[in-house]
């Protein structure tokens, strides 16, 4: 991850403190408690903004029977569909932090 080792942690500490620590590390402030989002079209539009700021704006579908996955951007998918297979991705904390930073500048 960027250049740097893990430090080795206590085995008490939750996976949410060592996320922090991390990007603490990297300068990055998040004060910011996991929050559950409900599955309504502004969160689900507020989960893609989220993606895209991340970076994360291609999806690889294996779902048709090629040798290689087919490439989509998640902007042209549908809302429904992209609901769908990237719901998910909302219980990942660093998309979750996202997700507030973006709320909270709207």
């Amino acid at each position: 991850m960027d250049g740097f080792e893990l430090p080795l942690l206590d085995n008490s500490l939750k996976s949410d403190k060592i996320i922090r620590a991390l990007f603490v590390r990297r300068g990055e402030n998040l004060n910011m408690e996991f929050k559950k989002y409900r599955a309504t079209r502004k969160n689900v539009e507020l989960l893609r903004k989220a993606l895209n700021e991340l970076g994360e704006t291609i999806y690889e579908d294996y779902s048709l029977d090629l040798p290689y996955p087919t490439k989509h951007n998640i902007n042209s998918m549908e809302l429904e569909y992209f609901q769908r297979e990237f719901w998910s991705e909302m219980y990942n904390n660093e998309v979750n932090y996202k997700m507030q930073e973006l709320e909270k500048e709207l």
